[in-house]
């Protein structure tokens, strides 16, 4: 469970981001999920947009992507969201004291 100074520290990262991962009309899939599986892996936080041409809104989507990869929702932002999960091996972020 991340605290409210670690989740500023991780929202103020995400402005720095841009959506590399686009959710469109097929909505979560195996294949999308295990592409954002890696990319947790590799980097630890992620930015993804949903597309116009989905009907669910953003954040249960989000919420939905989530607790399918064990990841935390850190903002939802228009069309976009941001999930972050540490990496237990190599962890890359660190959080200030």
């Amino acid at each position: 469970m991340l605290t409210k100074k670690e989740m500023r520290y991780l929202r103020g990262l995400s402005n720095k981001l841009k959506a590399q991962y686009q959710l469109g009309k097929n909505e979560i899939t195996d294949s999308f999920l295990s592409l954002l599986e890696k990319a947790l892996v590799a980097k630890e936080i992620i930015k993804v947009h949903v597309l116009q041409s989905v009907d669910k809104e953003v954040t249960s989507l989000a919420l939905e992507v989530a607790a399918r990869l064990n990841a935390t929702v850190v903002e939802t932002k228009g069309k976009t969201f941001t999930l972050y999960r540490q990496n237990v091996k190599a962890p890359k972020i660190k959080f200030p004291l």
